[in-house]
């Protein structure tokens, strides 16, 4: 009867001290630390990548298509893409989506990015994995985003 009210004990301490793990599975460091604050970047001009690591991105219409997950610069100083991190489960099976920054439409709403793209356009969006990064140092790539997406 001890035995088994230890076993239990230990289970649940366990979980209480693994719990976090798991939430954070698959997320970057600044994701981890991000800690989104609309309330602070409103009127605001300039402001830190790392502050929108991890923010959620939605549609005009406000439905939720995932989290923030980098942003992509030119050599030139301008942002070229943000990366959505969409589907998947606890981490795993996410697509990394570039969306072109000339879709993103607001990044002072509720602590969300909203962006110009709908269900069907990004159903079909290019994607990539984690391996694939070097892809953005390609003209090819690049250009077949901008084309899938109008510009």
């Amino acid at each position: 009867m001890k035995s088994s009210l230890w076993i239990i004990v230990v289970l649940v301490a366990g979980f209480l001290f693994t719990g976090p793990v798991f939430t954070d599975f698959g997320k970057s460091r600044a994701q981890k630390e991000a800690v989104p604050n609309a309330e602070k970047r409103k009127n605001v001009i300039r402001m830190r990548a790392s502050d929108l690591m991890g923010e959620q991105v939605r549609n005009k219409k406000g439905e939720e298509y995932g989290t923030l997950g980098d942003i992509i610069l030119h050599n030139n100083g301008t942002i070229d893409y943000v990366i959505l991190l969409h589907g998947g489960i606890l981490g795993l099976g996410k697509k990394l989506v570039p969306i072109p920054w000339k879709r993103v439409l607001d990044t002072e709403n509720e602590g969300a990015l909203i962006i110009d793209v709908d269900d069907e356009l990004l159903k079909n969006a290019p994607n990539f994995s984690e391996e694939e990064w070097e892809k953005f140092e390609k003209d090819e790539w690049n250009e077949e985003i901008e084309k899938y997406y109008g510009y």
